[in-house]
């Protein structure tokens, strides 16, 4: 039995940012995987990225977490109301996932109740594995030391934006280069266990984003003689 649990934040904000295009199968689902006895979740659709990292504790009666070794298993996104979590749960309940086979896999949550005790929800879903290798996204990240570079002229779509930051609430942002990846950290207490990343697009002026003239343009003189007020 493959069996392991994770924030339900972590969950939503790794779902929230996996691509719904069919021609790469294995970016429509998130990434599991242990490293160093913790399980990293990733979720991407090539232009945002969301990774999580969570504590896995000894795993007991009888399950194991052999599923997540090696290449790890991908999973279609579930939302967090089909499993009985709402937006006062993000950061109290468990998303908990446990497969048979490591195919097919029940997903559930874990809710915490009003007098701080745990039960399980009433609502499950079912999906099946995505088969694929997932790409090694660890290769487009920039490494811890690399000097952040000044702060350049860049161009992002404000929908990957909101896929990398949404779940993040107030953010830190790192620059490592005008045509680089973009890190994208939280500032609260997950700063430690959550990362996102932003590709940006290549702007069609190349030239720094400045503030308009217009913006600092000083008032017009009033017009002593005029009939009627200038209309722009």
């Amino acid at each position: 039995m493959y069996r392991f649990e994770m924030p339900a934040r972590h969950y939503a904000a790794t779902g929230h940012v996996v691509s719904t295009e069919e021609s790469r199968p294995v970016l429509n689902g998130v990434h599991f995987q242990v490293r160093d006895t913790c399980l990293i979740a990733c979720g991407t659709d090539g232009h945002a990225l969301v990774m999580t990292r969570s504590p896995l504790p000894y795993p007991e009666d009888g399950s194991t977490y052999d599923a997540l070794s090696e290449e790890g298993v991908i999973l279609p996104p579930v939302k967090l109301s089909a499993l009985g979590v709402t937006a006062k749960g993000l950061d109290t309940d468990y998303v908990t996932f446990e497969s048979a086979d490591g195919m097919s896999w029940t997903i559930s949550a874990r809710c915490k109740g009003r007098y701080g005790m745990y039960a399980p929800s009433s609502k499950l879903s079912v999906v099946r594995a995505i088969e694929g290798p997932f790409p090694d996204v660890r290769q487009v990240i920039p490494r811890a030391g690399i000097e952040l570079a000044p702060l350049p002229s860049l161009c992002f779509d404000p929908e990957v934006l909101d896929k990398a930051a949404h779940y993040f609430g107030k953010v830190s942002l790192g620059f490592t280069g005008s045509e680089r990846a973009v890190i994208v950290i939280p500032w609260d207490r997950e700063r430690d266990n959550m990362m996102g990343l932003m590709m940006p697009v290549r702007p069609l002026d190349a030239s720094a984003a400045v503030a308009p003239s217009w913006v600092h343009a000083a008032p017009d003189p009033v017009a002593v003689d005029a009939e009627e007020p200038a209309t722009c």
